[in-house]
């Protein structure tokens, strides 16, 4: 899958930013970058201004790690073709859209967050997909923090709904052109009991796909402990986490791992064991991927190149019965070319590993000439 953006999501985004300045536009990406880079969560997305800023300048960077690792999971479970996805902390709907283009087999998806900005852009950029099961999903604006560990029913979040979907299907009809409709259109509206009974009759059979990204580094390690525990209780199938790409993200990764394998997740990747991490600080494990950024992108940020790296760092497990590719390593670093050949950095079963392959050795050179950071063996 294409590090870039959907067509139809880079046009939703275009009409959603048009009538913003792109003075206004990159005072406000500075702005919420250096809020995120000191520790801030999505709460300081207030405004329309602030959502497109989030969507010009962190989104493209965000659904390029999310397909990154997405398409990681279909590489060693090939077979697996989920049907109800729960894109949980889901922002604008990032993840959400990953998932869309990789499996055509989905057929509902349930978008939650707690920022009613966000989850009103969500929605509005839903509406503008090809992917039916994009453009009929429903939303739900509640805090992760609600979730109950002991049952990970959804159903017990005291939340309203961001309409239904049968709403959604009525305004995917006749969608706005102007910005300033789709930003109308995308306010939250409380569903009655009707539509909230029939959310909660589909929201009671557990999820085969949840992803969560970027969503973990915002708590604090009970509520996270609490949320996971919740999420892996409705997982059917396999469990999606992505954070930042750096030595607190890794932490975060790994806090998850060791709480899921107690519970008998499978690791589907990065990992090719599911011994104990053998990383210590000062290294964390962490994958990088490079993204073009538009020239919307480019002015927000003020930048001079047209693409950028984000680093990230990821889990997927899985419930046993998905069946899955052998994998013999992973590679945790750019790989190091030499004159003899290339030197890999491993994530093998039994550990770390340092192998060198040389280009005398033809079929075994060509079988990992074009291998990278990231990449299984």
């Amino acid at each position: 899958m294409s590090a870039g953006l959907p067509g139809a999501l880079q046009d939703a985004i275009a009409r959603f930013t048009a009538d913003i300045a792109p003075k206004d536009l990159a005072a406000r990406s500075a702005s919420l970058t250096q809020t995120y880079r000191s520790g801030a969560g999505s709460n300081v997305i207030a405004n329309d201004r602030d959502v497109a800023a989030y969507l010009t300048t962190r989104l493209p960077a965000t659904y390029a790690a999310m397909a990154a690792v997405l398409d990681a999971v279909n590489e060693r479970a090939p077979h697996f073709a989920p049907t109800r996805l729960l894109d949980a902390g889901a922002g604008p709907g990032t993840a959400s859209w990953a998932a869309a283009e990789l499996w055509p087999s989905l057929k509902a998806i349930t978008m939650l967050d707690r920022n009613p900005h966000l989850l009103a852009a969500a929605r509005t950029l839903a509406l503008t997909s090809p992917h039916p099961s994009l453009s009929s999903a429903a939303f739900i604006s509640s805090d992760l923090a609600s979730l109950s560990p002991s049952t990970g029913n959804l159903l017990l979040l005291p939340s309203p709904l961001v309409g239904s979907r049968a709403d959604q299907r009525q305004q995917s009809c006749r969608r706005p052109e102007r910005v300033g409709a789709l930003r109308s259109s995308a306010r939250p509206t409380e569903g009655g009991a009707a539509s909230a009974r029939l959310e909660a009759s589909e929201q009671a059979a557990s999820y085969d796909l949840i992803l969560a990204g970027y969503t973990f580094a915002e708590l604090s390690g009970a509520s996270r402990d609490r949320i996971l525990a919740s999420l892996w209780t409705a997982c059917s199938g396999t469990l999606v986490i992505v954070e930042p790409g750096t030595p607190a993200g890794f932490a975060t990764i790994l806090a998850c791992r060791t709480t899921l394998l107690a519970a008998g997740a499978r690791i589907v990747a990065p990992c090719a064991g599911a011994h104990p991490c053998p990383i210590a600080a000062p290294d964390w494990c962490h994958f990088a991927e490079r993204l073009p950024r538009s020239r919307a992108h480019m002015r927000a940020k003020d930048a001079s190149v047209p693409f950028e790296d984000e680093k990230f760092a990821y889990l997927a497990v899985a419930r046993e019965g998905l069946e899955l590719t052998p994998l013999e390593a992973r590679i945790l670093a750019q790989p190091h070319a030499t004159k003899p050949g290339v030197r890999f950095r491993l994530c093998t079963p039994s550990g770390l590993a340092d192998r060198m392959v040389l280009k005398r050795d033809k079929p075994a050179y060509k079988a990992v000439s074009r291998k990278t950071w990231g990449d299984a063996l």
